[in-house]
């Protein structure tokens, strides 16, 4: 049996601006997704954070990322630091001559880069590329007064997901000005 269906102009026309509309939203929804960072405060004591100045950063892997790094050919260690380094050098809580000797331990614990080809070919359905790790702040006798994790999440596919350069330089980028966005804000 054969069915049709049978509508009106105007019923037509609805129904494919709704088509459309829902289209739209779905693009929307996956462009916005595709690249996201998140901060999330774990731990602050209560002494007063203002007027801190940071004179030394060190960028490790845990045990785990470790592992991941020989799997994700793309990830550069050393751009990640540069790039915090860049940023933190920029920002006004950081002294490398500071009268403050507070520390920030920046330990990155998930790596994940997807090969070219997955990019290109299957963006989003490929997962995704991702730096995630845990800063944490300490004074100058070492005790904790600040701690967070950042995620940042690259996922863009087609010509937009091809380059590395391009997705690790995204990545390496959002992850330094997040960090240090936190840093600011709390420090001053």
């Amino acid at each position: 049996m054969l069915w049709t269906l049978s509508l009106s102009k105007s019923n037509a026309r609805r129904v494919i601006d709704k088509m459309i509309t829902r289209f739209a939203l779905i693009l929307c929804t996956l462009l916005v997704s595709a690249c996201s960072t998140s901060v999330n405060l774990r731990e602050q004591n209560n002494s007063p954070l203002s007027g801190i100045k940071i004179s030394q950063v060190r960028v490790a892997l845990s045990a785990e990322a470790d592992k991941m790094r020989a799997e994700n050919l793309y990830y550069s260690h050393e751009k990640l630091v540069r790039a915090l380094e860049d940023n933190l050098n920029s920002s006004s809580v950081f002294s490398r001559n500071g009268a403050s000797a507070a520390r920030l331990n920046l330990e990155v614990t998930s790596i994940r880069t997807r090969s070219t080809f997955s990019a290109v070919m299957f963006g989003l359905l490929a997962g995704d590329d991702h730096i995630k790790g845990t800063a944490r702040l300490l004074d100058e006798s070492g005790v904790q007064i600040l701690a967070f994790d950042v995620s940042s999440v690259y996922a863009f596919g087609g010509i937009a997901g091809g380059a590395e350069d391009v997705r690790m330089s995204w990545l390496y980028d959002d992850f330094s000005k997040s960090v240090t966005k936190i840093l600011v804000g709390k420090l001053q």
